[in-house]
């Protein structure tokens, strides 16, 4: 009897203690979990299968993600509506943030001012022994590490991914041994960012000392880390074009891309075997949208919206989860966002692997003590401290302490010695015959010494040949005052022209020297201003071999006082579609020769507006040079393309210049690299003058021309016909740029 009544007891125990535990499935909730693959612009498509779970009552429990799966399934865990996330990706615009280099707009004017002396289409870089250093990628990653903080804004500190109103956890690939990483807490941004390195194209995320490369290598279809968060039930959205059809492989690019397709087939083959029958595997069509057409975002939301409304058997499967799990005949309420207080900064850390620079960077930081924390002043740090050349890449922490909280840069340097090299070109075309190429090579060594001092030297091989070599220092404790020294040697190939006529007449050569040295101030981001002292000597070769057109050789040298101010915010040198460029500067000799006190002096200015796929820009150009040397001396020419279309490069020479110009430019929907191929129409008329007195606005030429233009990998291309007002016309073909700030 004891034993019989004990065992009741023990029976009664054990009955108890299996229904109130929590491991049971019998008693606990159903989790569902989404899976969400990567591929690329594809991606897209995962808004629209969310937006249709959502209409059918799935709220998921947790979501695991991909590369483009990692960025949306993030954004979607944080309570962001499908719609929000829809726009502001769409704000973010990835064709421009892949394809465009950065913003030349917030540029330094030092910085911009480095296009006009150079044209880098290659960057080499040493090793510190002495190996040649290629780039990690071939895209820049600034715009995109960018545009994630921002889209990210909210949720900027690092964070637990299980404290999201929805569970996340996103996957990539450890560059190091090829395994899958899986990515449980950080800062959304950065993760996102790991998860979507595509190799070679984006540069690799280093977290907790791995090197993190795209999850597609690994496992873009991450089914095994949904089964590993305790999912009963899971929906797996795949959205990746799978392997190509052997018709569809037509070039080397086709080959590589096939390549990659065997190997990210593979396992999400191994993890699809995982699904059990009351899971749900969501193929997309979406139809011809490829991996990097972004700017389909609209159509390919809808092509995965359609993939489940139009598929009845997976509709019935979805509704039959939500019954299941008791949310069949619920509504679903609101998610509610997931945010963060952001904190006044107490204190601003630099942790770099070699403190000498620190001084340096901390001089280009915006964010003090006692700010409020924004992405937005964290963003203009990172890009400031990128700005200097030598830093690889930049992280922050934001720290909590018992007396504030500390934000901290870590700052990566790149494996390189101070210097580095450019290497570019130019071909100029004004005839079938008469062709210009031209060669750059730029050094640049971007720490000379701990306040930030910068050693620079170009190159010039062509018709006109340049060395320059120029010093930038920031003054201590003053970083937006600079001294400049510079010196240069320059030597020019010219031909001379008899008036009324298109052929050379007489050839001449001129070599130039000058030392200078500048002190002056930035103007923000958008100009700077300068005076200085110079010394310049020209010597002109002559040609006394036509009588028609005698060039005796004569020569000058002058100790001058000049003053620069310049305001450039163009988005673009090469072909300027927006913003305005002026520039004013004088160069006056203190002291008179026979009689005549030399002077130099000039404006340009530029203004250009776009709206939408249109463009109009209006330059205007002035410039007088004082003095009583010949007039071959002069660095005031006229002729060539956009410069008097339609006359020879350079036809017109003169002391004194005048010449104004309107272009407009259409952006057609044909593009290359995210580059719009432009074609365009301008109006042109300007004149030259020997004397002052000469001046007369009764004999200005006008000329004009079509053309086409396209931004390439190697340059910005342009193809041009020019017809002047005495019926001349040139056809002209550009590699490189056709502007240059002054003389």
């Amino acid at each position: 009897m004891l034993i019989k009544y004990l065992g009741s007891i023990i029976f009664t125990i054990i009955i108890g203690i299996a229904f109130a535990s929590p491991n049971i499935k019998t008693s606990k909730h159903p989790k569902i979990c989404l899976v969400l693959s990567g591929g690329g612009a594809r991606g897209f498509a995962h808004l629209g299968v969310l937006r249709a779970l959502e209409e059918q009552h799935i709220k998921p429990d947790c979501i695991v993600g991909t590369s483009a799966g990692a960025l949306i399934g993030g954004l979607y865990a944080t309570g962001m509506p499908i719609d929000e996330i829809q726009n502001r990706i769409k704000a973010m615009n990835f064709n421009k943030i892949i394809y465009d280099k950065p913003n030349r707009k917030e540029k330094t004017q030092y910085l911009r001012d480095l296009e006009y002396d150079s044209n880098n289409m290659i960057d080499i870089s040493l090793t510190k022994d002495g190996k040649v250093e290629l780039p990690e990628s071939i895209m820049s990653s600034i715009r995109l590490d960018e545009a994630l903080r921002t889209l990210f804004a909210k949720y900027p500190f690092t964070m637990d991914f299980d404290q999201l109103p929805i569970k996340f956890r996103a996957v990539s690939t450890d560059l190091g041994t090829g395994e899958k990483v899986i990515l449980s807490n950080g800062k959304l941004a950065q993760v996102s960012r790991a998860s979507m390195a595509i190799p070679a194209v984006f540069s690799a995320v280093k977290i907790d000392g791995k090197l993190l490369s795209d999850g597609m290598l690994s496992s873009n279809l991450p089914i095994e880390v949904a089964k590993e968060m305790g999912a009963d039930y899971i929906i797996a959205v795949n959205v990746s074009t799978g392997v190509l059809p052997e018709d569809k492989i037509k070039d080397m690019v086709n080959v590589s891309e096939q390549i990659l397709n065997f190997l990210v087939q593979e396992n999400v083959d191994r993890n699809l075997k995982l699904l059990k029958k009351q899971d749900i595997y969501i193929l997309v069509d979406a139809k011809d949208v490829k991996n990097l057409e972004f700017d389909r975002i609209d159509e390919t939301v809808q092509y995965g919206y359609e993939t489940i409304q139009n598929n009845s058997k997976i509709k019935n499967l979805i509704s039959n989860i939500a019954r299941l799990t008791g949310r069949g005949d619920m509504r679903l309420s609101e998610k509610n966002m997931y945010s963060q207080p952001m904190p006044i900064i107490k204190d601003i850390q630099i942790k770099t692997n070699n403190n000498f620079y620190i001084e340096t960077l901390s001089n280009v930081m915006t964010t003090k003590k006692g700010d409020t924390f924004t992405i937005a002043s964290i963003n203009k740090d990172i890009k400031n401290i990128l700005d200097t050349n030598r830093v690889k890449s930049v992280t922050y922490d934001v720290i909590q302490e018992d007396d504030g909280f500390n934000l901290i840069y870590n700052v990566e340097f790149k494996n390189t010695s101070n210097n580095s090299f450019q290497l570019g070109i130019e071909i100029a075309s004004d005839s079938i015959v008469n062709q210009n190429m031209t060669f750059y090579l730029s050094h640049l060594n971007p720490w000379i010494n701990r306040w930030g001092g910068q050693w620079r030297n170009y190159i010039t091989v062509g018709r006109s040949s340049v060395f320059i070599s120029e010093f930038d220092q920031p003054i201590p404790d003053m970083p937006d005052w600079f001294i400049r020294p510079q010196i240069a040697l320059g030597y020019e190939k010219n031909y001379a022209y008899l008036d009324g006529q298109s052929d050379v007449a007489s050839e001449y050569r001129i070599s130039r020297q000058y030392a200078k040295l500048d002190i002056g101030k930035k103007i923000g981001n958008i100009g700077e201003w300068s005076f200085g002292a110079s010394f310049k000597r020209n010597d002109l070769n002559g040609n006394l071999s036509n009588p028609s057109l005698p060039i005796p050789s004569d020569t000058n040298n002058y100790f001058t006082l000049n003053a620069n101010i310049i305001f450039d915010q163009l988005n673009d040198i090469y072909i300027p579609t927006d913003g305005y460029f002026l520039n004013l500067y004088t160069n006056i000799s203190p002291h008179k020769k026979e009689d005549i006190q030399y002077a130099q002096s000039g404006i340009l200015g530029i203004y250009a507006a776009q709206i939408d796929n249109q463009s109009l820009a209006f330059r205007l150009e002035a410039s007088g040079y004082h003095s009583n040397e010949s007039i071959y001396l002069s660095p005031f020419k006229l002729g060539g393309y956009h410069h008097l279309s339609g006359y020879e490069y350079n036809q017109f020479i003169g002391n004194y210049l005048l010449f104004g110009s309107a272009t407009y430019r259409y952006m057609t929907p044909f593009s290359l690299l995210g580059k719009p191929l432009m074609l365009g129409i301008s109006a042109e008329a300007g004149d030259v003058w020997d004397r002052f007195k000469d001046i007369k606005y009764n004999n200005i030429k006008y000329a004009g021309s079509i053309f086409g233009a396209i931004q390439t990998p190697i340059g910005p291309a342009q193809l041009g016909f020019g017809m002047n007002e005495e019926g001349q016309s040139n056809i002209y073909f550009f590699l490189g740029k056709t502007f240059d700030k002054k003389p």
